[in-house]
């Protein structure tokens, strides 16, 4: 009787062709064996599009509340929960959808987080006041603590030998030579461009860098001005907390 429902398990398994090897894989094994290419790099490019949006959607978050500010008259308190709120969601995202993408599995989670954060942005961008927005932020927010699981996913997919190399890719990536201009790090600004020349088999830049700080800060300026509003420091945004007509 054993014998026999050991077979219907391997039938299963294996389908319904004959089992020719009698070794039991566990599942990293199995990985190890049909090894890393095509599959791998459509998960790494699936997974890393899942982390774009979700990016952007947190990037987004620092630009409209000065906007929305101007539009909708907002208080002080009003703009800051633009941005605080929703972080405080996504905190408690990461936890709920980590519990339950253990329990119902990654892909489904990934899939119902990624498609309900599409659809509450899209709520999100026909607001027409602040409480609606806040509500479709947090909701939206909520969903983004579901895309850490899009890293897990793809990293249990990756042979054991491979897994290593892809988490420390990340670090082969020199540092933006804007940060390093703005504190006044010229060497590695120019260690930078030395290794962007050599990666794209170009000549090496001959001459010096223009280290001016002014030129980082109308960069910043770029995204988060609006109406002409002149950069100031965070500590002079909150000395009156009144709504800018």
């Amino acid at each position: 009787m054993e014998t026999n429902d050991r077979m219907e398990m391997e039938q299963l398994a294996y389908g319904s062709h004959e089992v020719k090897e009698s070794k039991v894989y566990t599942i990293q094994e199995a990985v190890n064996t049909v090894g890393n290419g095509w599959f791998q790099l459509w998960t790494g490019v699936v997974c890393g599009l899942i982390w774009v949006a979700d990016a952007i959607a947190l990037l987004l978050l620092s630009i409209m509340a000065v906007v929305l500010r101007c539009e909708w008259q907002l208080t002080v308190f009003q703009s800051s929960m633009v941005t605080a709120i929703p972080f405080l969601c996504q905190i408690i995202g990461a936890y709920v959808w980590g519990i339950y993408s253990d329990k119902y599995g990654r892909k489904s989670i990934l899939f119902l987080t990624t498609a309900l954060l599409f659809w509450f942005s899209v709520l999100s961008a026909c607001s027409t006041d602040i409480t609606w927005f806040l509500i479709c932020r947090c909701v939206s927010t909520f969903m983004i603590g579901g895309s850490p699981q899009a890293i897990t996913f793809f990293m249990e997919f990756l042979p054991t030998k491979k897994r290593g190399f892809f988490v420390a890719i990340f670090e082969t990536l020199p540092e933006s030579p804007y940060y390093h201009v703005s504190i006044g790090a010229a060497e590695k600004v120019h260690k930078t461009f030395r290794t962007i020349a050599k990666w794209n088999r170009k000549d090496p830049i001959s001459g010096g860098i223009k280290m001016d700080i002014q030129e980082v800060k109308s960069r910043v300026r770029q995204y988060t001005a609006h109406n002409d509003q002149k950069f100031k420091p965070m500590s002079d945004t909150f000395k009156n907390d009144k709504p800018h007509h």
